[in-house]
């Protein structure tokens, strides 16, 4: 019998809440690393309007001036000036799919980044592609969108406009 109540008490031990450790509160602040960057360190722009990362790891910063990429050291913008599947420079928002491509929403339409690759998604509406306010994925994948002239959603390899 003791070694059963031995047994318990250890296991009851292992099971209470431990607080965590992640940093030493004996330590402030102002002792650990951290890093900024903005225009001095190569960021396009200070203002950023979305934010996404890819399964490659790289984080995607979209600014008035393009769609950046951060490595962790230095930045790469892909602007219509480098690139020109990108429709716009100004870049309004960003929706990474389950199957890691980055979904980019400009101010003159969209464009997606696929196994390393821009393409711009053609607008299957009347007149000229619209602005993209916003991207939001499905539960099944569909790329959604909120557009200045109503909904949308990428059906077919083209922005297509809600009925």
């Amino acid at each position: 019998m003791p070694l059963r109540v031995l047994t318990f008490v250890l296991l009851l031990c292992a099971l209470l809440p431990q607080p965590a450790r992640a940093l030493d509160p004996a330590k402030s602040f102002h002792h650990y690393v951290r890093d900024s960057w903005s225009v001095q360190e190569g960021m396009p722009q200070i203002s950023a309007v979305a934010i996404a990362q890819t399964p490659d790891g790289y984080i995607w910063i979209a600014t008035q001036s393009g769609v950046s990429r951060f490595d962790g050291v230095g930045f790469q913008t892909f602007s219509p000036s480098n690139e020109p599947a990108i429709p716009h420079p100004v870049t309004t928002s960003l929706a990474v799919d389950p199957e890691g491509a980055l979904w980019i929403g400009t101010r003159g339409g969209m464009a997606v980044l696929r196994d390393g690759r821009f393409h711009e998604v053609p607008w299957a509406g009347d007149g000229m592609a619209p602005m993209i306010n916003g991207l939001d994925l499905g539960a099944d994948g569909t790329v959604w969108a909120a557009t200045s002239s109503g909904a949308a959603r990428v059906r077919g390899g083209a922005l297509r406009p809600l009925p």
